[in-house]
């Protein structure tokens, strides 16, 4: 009896898709294995003339908005087409389909003797030399992470089913957090966590960029402290230079006693001006986003209170002497 061969890319099936003019071109490529094992045997090809695959695709509504009967036997990809598709504009509108594929076999009648079940995007993203990125015509800035392969969960798991929920929750919070640091791109050097990486990455609006487009682009390990998922002070300044939403950061390790007695601090902000205040008195305004450096900040005495604000952000620091 066919089967779905998991083991396959794509897990046992691989979706193309392309959108232009208003339309959503698809097509479905399946791995298909013999419960005995053989593959690519004339045997197999007889076996295959039996077998056909019932395709269902699904808007975000659960509305069917697509069907294909497709003979298993045939030398062609399974093809089909969307009027005025709802595009998949990344971070903005991370908008998915759905496909149900079921495996069936005319001699058993209209039971499925497999299923397959995935959700996935339609967009065309492209590089159009001189002018930049595309992602369905339209201008995209590449603000891109390099998620390096050797990272690992923090649990040093032996059971399979135990490495694979730490897997997915370290993808899940890395890549969550990078998406709030204002990262749009995820760029991947090595085949590492493929299938896990384009469904966590659909769902937030992330693309997936095969390789290094620039090679001054941030790694992950830099970002984010590899045991815990925290992140760093360099995740702060790319949030400075990337995100949108309002913030303002201290960098507590900044702090630094100057000669005359006085102290030095840096700031973070995506804001345009920030204000410090010492001992709750304001001490200067600055405008010179992302990072704001100040200098000859008084200070008599320990502990030292301080505290930024920047547009409708405000964070406060207490300093102790060590």
């Amino acid at each position: 009896m066919m089967r779905f061969d998991r083991a396959a890319p794509g897990e046992g099936m691989i979706i193309y898709s392309r959108v232009e003019n208003g339309k959503a071109y698809l097509e479905f490529q399946f791995f298909l294995k013999e419960n005995r094992g053989q593959a690519d045997t004339a045997e197999v090809a007889m076996e295959m003339e039996n077998y056909f695959a019932h395709i269902c695709v699904y808007d975000m509504l659960c509305r069917l908005v697509l069907e294909i009967i497709y003979p298993l036997k045939e030398e062609e990809l399974a093809k089909g087409m969307l009027l005025h598709p709802h595009v998949w504009r990344g971070v903005s509108d991370s908008y998915l389909y759905h496909v149900e594929v079921q495996l069936i076999d005319k001699r058993k009648g209209e039971l499925p003797v497999d299923v397959l079940e995935r959700s996935f995007p339609l967009c065309s993203f492209q590089e159009i030399p001189g002018k930049g990125y595309f992602l369905n015509d339209e201008g995209f800035s590449l603000q891109a992470v390099l998620f390096h392969p050797l990272i690992q969960p923090k649990e040093a798991v032996s059971e399979q089913e135990n490495q694979e929920i730490a897997k997915q929750e370290y993808l899940q919070k890395a890549l969550q957090l990078l998406k709030d640091m204002g990262a749009n791109t995820i760029c991947v050097t090595e085949p590492v966590w493929e299938e896990e990486m384009f469904k966590v990455c659909d769902e937030m609006g992330l693309v997936v960029w095969y390789g290094r487009p620039d090679k001054d682009i941030p790694v992950v390990s830099e970002l984010l402290a590899v045991q815990n998922t925290l992140p760093t002070e360099k995740y702060y300044y790319y949030k400075a230079c990337w995100s949108s939403e309002p913030f303002v950061y201290i960098l507590n390790n900044s702090l630094k006693r100057q000669e005359n007695g006085n102290y030095s601090l840096t700031v973070y902000s995506n804001q345009k001006k920030v204000a410090l205040y010492a001992e709750g008195v304001l001490f200067e305004f600055q405008m010179s986003a992302p990072e704001f450096v100040f200098q000859e900040i008084p200070a008599k005495k320990y502990p030292l209170q301080l505290t930024v604000e920047a547009g409708e952000c405000s964070v406060s620091v207490t300093f102790y002497d060590f």
